[in-house]
């Protein structure tokens, strides 16, 4: 599978499948997303602590967390890409993080 797509960012050209009870499926509100792909490396075995709640078909990891005990949600696709689109599906993941990041600070 490419996953460095030649296709504008703002275009998702895989699928990745989310783990239904990661945090990342609960803020987007899906099981199944599209997502863009620009990388030439990913996460093939996450540290101590973190958990692959995402991957495409091929079994690449596009996303992972740690929550509660690590305060991390992460991406390996460009979801402000979608969003600089005009497509506001992922806007949910920033909205998360800042509350997430004002929570953390307090």
């Amino acid at each position: 599978m490419k996953h460095k797509q030649s296709e504008p960012g703002t275009v998702g050209t895989q699928t990745m499948q989310l783990d239904p009870d990661s945090h990342i499926a609960k803020v987007l509100g899906v099981v199944e997303a599209s997502i863009n792909s620009f990388h030439h490396e990913c996460v093939k075995v996450p540290a101590k602590g973190l958990k692959v709640v995402g991957r495409t078909s091929d079994g690449v990891c596009e996303a992972y967390e740690g929550l509660p005990e690590i305060n991390v949600v992460a991406v390996q696709f460009h979801p402000e890409k979608a969003i600089e689109g005009g497509d506001n599906f992922f806007l949910p993941l920033f909205r998360d993080f800042v509350e997430r990041a004002k929570a953390y600070a307090k």
